[in-house]
């Protein structure tokens, strides 16, 4: 095989070619060798020649043989005398042009790249880097950069490029380097795949390309900002009721009947209905197991550390001998063993005294910042040298870096989901992700560029969130917002420190000054539809970190949970009423592609979300999943919302549609298949379909999206899609 970057020499050239034609042919294929001549040149003059040559050779009835042997016609004889002779001539003429025709074919051939004529194509086998590839969180609005391994031809390449879910693209070349800027941004949470199409493509010299080149890649999640400006909150004010003083290494948990439990030097406090009891052993931290049935304190006293083991309430029970660290945290792994840091590496103990180490990354618990998250599956560790922070699971050593972080970190109450405050486009944000990896969402806060963020806490629901912003020149104050958009519900008061949330979270804790305090979540502040999808997401997350426990704390104890292979991202696509107080919940689980498999695989989850019967809190009764399949190349609906705008339905896609099929593919009807006039009106921006009713919305039960509906490539959905919905 000729490769692209091999050029024929002289040599090439068919020996039998008439010397004063060689140069000529020589200069041909220097030329066409040089790569300087389009594609579209190129196969004319081919054509010319090879017809030149047929006419030639195919000139007075003779036949001709493979090499370029002239035959006599079947049946005829030997001329005789002269008209022999000028036979002989005329032939030897015609093969001498056939000759210099087949040459100047061959030069092509070679110089080319190859041509069908009883040989192979010649192919050119080109890589790419790019600077989002394999990435599951890359920005929505960034553009892609691809440097391929060797020069190409400009426009052969920038048209065979696609991408599914179909996005409309600018291109644009500087060197080998091409740039593709999305016109109106790439999809939100989804997974991409770019493929130069190998039968378009051409190097700068013409030379297909040997395969086609995929870029894998995964867009982040993205939240609006909030409605409130930054001053001047139209929301409730927090309340912070002091119950106790604490010192500046104090720590406080709120167990599992609501009681707290202070650390100090002086011994452990619990706190009851207003009443403190001291439970006799003096801690330097505390901690609470992810069921809330286990406790354990981290007691220092002049014969050593040990760790205790309690009950729910905080009553001692055993307690074991450890080595622990000056400054160490504790953490339960489940209810069966205890984080902590010892020899400058995180250790476990169980209730026997049983030591292990979980991981041979160094700690220093004086001086580095460690997070352990409930479960005792996730640590997340940042080095005082002010390296960046890392989570690392601490059953695969498998770790990951939290991108842009700047601040604090937290983790939810199932240990599955972590938030960190991160610089995002030179402004304080906050950003939530599976602890495990994955995309990464972006919440926009009302704080501005030099505001210091602290005091992160999320609440049992992930749905609230406390933390504390401090405006240069200005008082500190403590705010409750919700996710994913960020929306401050309430405010006021102090910053606080440490906030801890109680099981229910109706409530939670902070230190303030020398006192820790208890800020009571208010009734305003409570959004059912908003905790149910929290929830549900905060459920899809635990899928996408593979952590059964925190999918089982966030469950109904008697819930069937599926098993489910490594997924990479999860999206809620809408939330639908069920019997009784229950809602079911649609899912779209998706695995990324991967190098040698370029195709997304999906399958859809149904989750029934509802009150626990035991105290009420929202928990996952029941879960089920289709089977995994490749995801669609067509359009396909990532949200659709009724609250947005009342009285109409809101879908927004993950391919940019061509506008003209929207009005005819997208209406509303009933649940007997009755249509309701309406309008569909399509946002390219946003990539959102308006539907509205003409008359009555709550006639409207059903949102029909048909097979008409087209993306910017011409696809089309498989199969009619019907999303049952309330728009009254």
């Amino acid at each position: 095989m000729i490769g692209d970057d091999a050029v024929p020499d002289d040599n090439a050239v068919p020996d039998g070619m008439d010397e004063t034609l060689r140069p000529t042919a020589n200069r041909v294929r220097r030329v066409l060798g040089g790569g300087h001549m389009r594609p579209a040149f190129r196969e004319e003059l081919r054509r010319e020649l090879v017809a030149a040559r047929q006419a030639a050779i195919g000139a007075d009835g003779r036949h001709v043989a493979p090499a370029g042997v002239i035959r006599p016609r079947p049946g005829t004889g030997r001329p005789p005398g002269r008209r022999a002779a000028r036979r002989r001539r005329r032939r030897t003429a015609l093969g001498l042009a056939g000759a210099v025709a087949a040459a100047l074919v061959a030069v092509i051939v070679l110089a080319w790249g190859g041509l069908p004529f009883g040989g192979h194509t010649a192919s050119a086998r080109v890589s790419v880097a790019s600077n989002v590839d394999g990435s599951p969180s890359s920005s929505p609005t960034a553009p892609l950069r691809l440097t391929f391994s060797q020069p190409l031809d400009h426009a052969a390449t920038a048209s065979a490029v696609r991408l599914t879910p179909a996005t409309q693209v600018r291109s644009a070349w500087d060197g080998d380097t091409l740039t593709l800027t999305p016109v109106h941004g790439f999809a939100p949470n989804s997974a991409y795949v770019l493929t130069v199409d190998h039968t378009v493509a051409r190097t700068a010299r013409g030379v297909p390309l040997a395969a086609d080149v995929h870029v894998l890649f995964g867009t982040a999640s993205v939240a609006g900002p909030g409605p409130h400006p930054i001053t001047g909150f139209a929301a409730p004010s927090l309340t912070s009721t002091p119950v106790a003083a604490a010192g500046e290494r104090s720590e406080a948990v709120v167990t599992r009947d609501g009681s707290l439990l202070i650390t100090g030097s002086q011994g452990v406090v619990r706190i009851r209905n207003g009443t403190a009891t001291p439970l006799g052993t003096a801690a330097d931290a505390v901690c609470v197991s992810r069921s809330r049935q286990s406790v354990a304190f981290l007691n220092r006293d002049g014969t050593g550390t040990r760790v205790v083991f309690a009950d729910a309430l905080g009553s001692p029970s055993s307690s074991v001998p450890v080595q622990a660290d000056p400054g160490s945290p504790v953490g339960w792994i489940n209810d069966a063993e205890v984080v902590y840091v010892g020899a400058g590496r995180l250790m476990a103990v169980d209730r026997q005294g049983h030591a292990r180490t979980l991981s041979g990354v160094p700690v220093d618990a004086a001086k580095d910042t460690v997070v352990l998250a409930p479960g005792g599956r996730y640590v997340y560790l940042r080095p005082a040298a002010g390296d960046t922070g890392r989570v690392i699971d601490l059953q695969t050593n498998a770790a990951h870096a939290l991108p842009g972080g700047t601040g604090e970190v937290a983790f939810s109450a199932d240990g599955a989901t972590v938030a960190w405050f991160a610089d995002s486009a030179g402004q304080p944000a906050l950003q939530v992700a599976a602890s495990g990896g994955g995309p990464v969402l972006t919440v926009q806060l009302p704080v501005a560029a030099g505001d210091h963020l602290s005091g992160l806490g999320l609440s049992p629901d992930t749905y609230h969130f406390v933390y504390s912003v401090t405006a240069p020149g200005q008082r500190a104050e403590l705010r409750l917002a919700t996710l994913p958009d960020g929306r401050t519900i309430a405010s006021g008061g102090a910053s606080g420190r440490s906030p801890r949330w109680s099981p229910s979270g109706r409530l939670f804790t902070v230190f303030q000054g020398g006192r820790l305090a208890t800020v009571p979540v208010p009734e305003t502040g409570t959004d059912r539809q908003a905790a149910l999808q929290g929830l549900a997401m905060a459920f899809a997350r635990a899928e996408i970190s593979g952590d059964a426990g925190a999918q089982r704390a966030l469950a109904a104890p008697d819930a069937a949970l599926p098993t489910l292979p490594g997924i990479t991202r999860a999206a809620v696509l809408w939330l639908l009423p069920a019997s009784g107080s229950t809602v079911t919940a649609r899912v779209r689980l998706t695995i990324d592609p991967r190098p040698g498999q370029p195709v997304a695989r999906q399958a859809e989850e149904r989750l029934t979300l509802g009150p626990r019967p035991s105290d009420g809190t929202l928990a996952v009764l029941a879960a089920s999943v289709e089977d995994f399949r490749p995801a669609p190349v067509a359009p396909q609906v990532i949200r659709c919302d009724t609250d947005t705008s009342p009285g109409s339905v809101l879908l927004i896609f993950d391919s940019d549609l061509d506008p003209d099929s929207v009005p005819a593919a997208i209406g509303l009807g009933t649940a007997d298949g009755r249509t309701v006039p309406g309008t569909a009106s399509y946002d390219a921006t946003s990539r959102t379909v308006t539907v509205h009713p003409d008359a009555d919305p709550s006639a409207a039960t059903v949102v029909r999206v048909d097979t008409g509906l087209r993306d910017v490539r011409g696809q089309r959905p498989a199969v009619d899609l019907r999303i049952a919905v309330s728009l009254a």
